[in-house]
């Protein structure tokens, strides 16, 4: 429940990695605090938006290798993103 709410409290300010990075690190911090460990967070959020729009087009890569490069993923958030992606093409 907490992750949900700091989710919906981030993409309520930013919603894209274009809009993210124009976010300060306060900014992120403040809407994210309900989830805890917010200042990693917040910088992992800051730099995986500039990673997207600087190294995949502002896209979310498809392949494990590079799911895992971006800051602050690693191997459960790495399977969690795919079904993510499965489940919206699923009801779009």
């Amino acid at each position: 429940k907490r992750t949900a709410v700091a989710c919906r409290q981030l993409f309520a300010l930013a919603d894209s990695p274009e809009d993210m990075i124009n976010l300060s690190q306060e900014e992120i911090i403040e809407a994210i605090r309900p989830a805890g460990l917010f200042n990693a967070k917040s910088k992992n959020i800051l730099a995986t938006s500039k990673m997207l729009l600087e190294e995949f087009d502002g896209r979310v890569p498809n392949t494990q290798k590079e799911l895992m490069s971006l800051p602050g993923v690693g191997r459960k958030r790495d399977i969690d993103i795919p079904k993510n992606r499965l489940r919206q093409k699923l009801i779009a």
